[in-house]
């Protein structure tokens, strides 16, 4: 009943289940479920705990108690829980997608890409895993690797709408602004709720402003805000337009004091690791001063200097959570 849509007879029929069987440890796990579909993770947590007090061996009680407090935001006892799971059951696929989920939720993209692997491993022709690495690797700054993910999800499901997105992220980090133009106009040609929607449109006008085509980054802001008013990135950018030669030199400068900042992050980091040291107490962050800024961009255009930025705060952020090797 539950795999038909049929929640309220499904959750009927657990419940009787249960008063029968007042032990039955999956009764309460699915009910669990079926509450979770529900969007009612809050009321879901204590009924997987129960199941799991039942049978602590019951794998998908905890994986589903994993996936509830992801929902609810307690990341760190998701990521633990998910993690029992897996002790029980180390081939479960969608235990290992839902770790590398949670653990990019905590800001870890690279630790997400390595659960992502797994699942892949386990599940190899499931688009939606490879959507997952996908989206990890790009956060990662892997964008190689995110583009192979990505065209490996494209090739199973052509028309994933948040594969197409994801991927239009990935060519813009690379400069190919063009294909992630394509990309933004594929998925905008889907069937999409009004959310993922002015998704697309932001991505599309955050894309037409790094190739410098400042009309139609404006129309595509505008048309993020009439799906969502909300939408805070898509207004900012909206009144940064039409971007100015005084605005690409301060973007410019800015350009190159991240660069010289993650030059220093990067050999303030090596000289620590060589001399035994941690980051502590390196003032990693304050080395050095940044460079003088120019009276005019440099040359190249919106494109080159908008990737090159892009590529340099991944990296930086990579470097300052010592997620990447030097």
């Amino acid at each position: 009943l539950k795999a038909a849509g049929e929640l309220s007879s499904a959750m009927a029929a657990f419940r009787t289940a249960i008063e029968l069987e007042p032990t039955y440890a999956r009764g309460y796990n699915n009910l669990g479920n079926c509450l979770q579909a529900l969007g009612q993770h809050a009321r879901a947590v204590p009924l997987h705990g129960l199941a799991i007090e039942l049978d602590p061996t019951l794998a998908t009680a905890y994986s589903n108690l994993g996936n509830a407090l992801r929902e609810l935001g307690h990341f760190r006892a998701a990521a633990d829980a998910l993690g029992v799971s897996l002790q029980l059951n180390p081939l479960a696929a969608a235990a290992y997608t839902n770790l590398g989920v949670t653990t990019q939720l905590m800001g870890q993209p690279d630790r997400a890409a390595h659960w992502h692997r797994v699942a892949a491993l386990l599940s190899p022709s499931d688009a939606t895993v490879q959507l997952n690495l996908g989206a990890a690797l790009e956060k990662s700054g892997r964008l190689e690797e995110a583009a192979t993910a990505l065209e490996s999800a494209l090739r199973r499901a052509p028309d994933n709408a948040a594969a197409l997105l994801n991927m239009a992220a990935v060519r813009h980090g690379q400069g190919r602004l063009d294909e992630s133009v394509s990309n933004v106009q594929a998925a905008l040609s889907l069937d999409l709720d009004s959310e993922l929607e002015a998704k697309a449109h932001t991505t599309l006008g955050t894309t037409y402003m790094a190739a410098g085509s400042s009309a139609a980054s404006m129309e595509a802001y505008r048309a993020a805000l009439a799906l969502e008013p909300g939408n805070e990135m898509a207004q900012r950018n909206l009144d940064k337009l039409p971007v100015s030669p005084a605005y690409r030199a301060a973007a410019s400068y800015e350009c190159r004091v991240l660069a010289s900042r993650a030059a220093r992050v990067a050999l303030a980091l090596a000289g620590a690791r060589r001399a035994g040291r941690g980051r502590s107490g390196q003032g990693i962050a304050l080395l050095g001063r940044p460079p003088k800024q120019r009276g005019r961009d440099a040359p190249g255009g919106d494109a080159p200097l908008s990737c090159m930025l892009f590529r340099i705060v991944r990296y930086l952020r990579r470097l300052e959570t010592e997620q990447v090797d030097l």
